[in-house]
């Protein structure tokens, strides 16, 4: 139950309700769950997709997975190397609930390492850290107990420092796992220049986030996996291309059931 009402405020967080519009009559938890099993029943991939992408359901990721491969057989969009289907199917779900690959997300860590809010409280830390170093390492030692405190105080700082950064990789990568915003433009693709204009963000490129795109899809294959760009272009794109579109139309079409399905049990209230 939890789970179906989750999903349903994930997929309409944006929207206001108006309550003189709608008047007083509300939806309770039992009539959201039926209504999503309901939709969910009569399309099982729109469904598994949605909750692939909103909730981070792997089982349901694995079920669209499937689906999607028996429409693809279905509708003959396959291609001769057969061992590389798996890999485009889940190169398109991953797409559809826009995740990242793991070079992007190697990325996307540096990057919350170096503009998220921890990184800069971290940083002035380890520069205060630091600046202690040097000044000891200037000083001229008066006795040999005196180079031994100085020593000591040294592995002091440097553990301080490997314990700050320790923290800070610990949070960009917590940070990275929960979204895939840009941290340096926050997610708008702009940033101020040093004229006090605005340009487009080095760090995405403009777009805002780090998500998997077609061109990342097409480096994957051709540059990590090895495939010519002939079999690429002519059989896996087409492949890759029906299957992201296949996904964004089987979950548009479930969340227009939805929301249709839950008007009908708010105006029946």
């Amino acid at each position: 139950m939890n789970k179906a009402v989750e999903l349903m405020v994930r997929m309409y967080a944006e929207n206001r309700i108006d309550p003189e519009q709608y008047g007083a009559s509300k939806l309770d938890r039992e009539t959201i769950v039926c209504s999503i099993s309901v939709v969910a029943h009569e399309n099982p991939l729109g469904y598994a997709l949605l909750s692939a992408k909103y909730l981070d359901d792997m089982q349901e990721a694995k079920k669209a997975y499937s689906l999607i491969r028996n429409k693809l057989l279905e509708v003959g969009k396959t291609t001769g190397r057969a061992d590389l289907l798996p890999d485009v199917i889940n190169m398109a779900v991953m797409t559809f609930c826009q995740k990242t690959l793991e070079s992007q997300r190697k990325k996307l860590i540096n990057m919350w390492m170096q503009h998220g809010s921890q990184a800069r409280r971290s940083q002035r830390i380890i520069k205060t850290h630091e600046v202690h170093i040097e000044k000891l390492l200037c000083k001229v030692p008066l006795s040999d107990f005196r180079d031994q405190q100085n020593e000591k105080e040294i592995q002091r700082y440097e553990k301080l420092i490997a314990n700050e950064q320790e923290r800070l990789r610990t949070y960009a990568d917590g940070q990275a796992k929960k979204t895939d915003q840009c941290p340096r433009c926050s997610g708008t693709g702009i940033i101020a220049t040093k004229n006090n204009k605005v340009g487009g963000c080095y760090a995405c490129n403009g777009e805002g986030h780090h998500a998997i795109s077609r061109e990342h899809v097409h480096k994957h294959f051709t540059q990590q996996m090895g495939v010519s760009d002939k079999l690429w272009r002519n059989e896996l794109s087409k492949c890759y291309d029906f299957a992201v579109t296949l996904c964004h139309q089987e979950a548009s079409f479930v969340g227009r059931q939805l929301g249709e399905a839950l008007e009908r049990e708010r105006q029946a209230c």
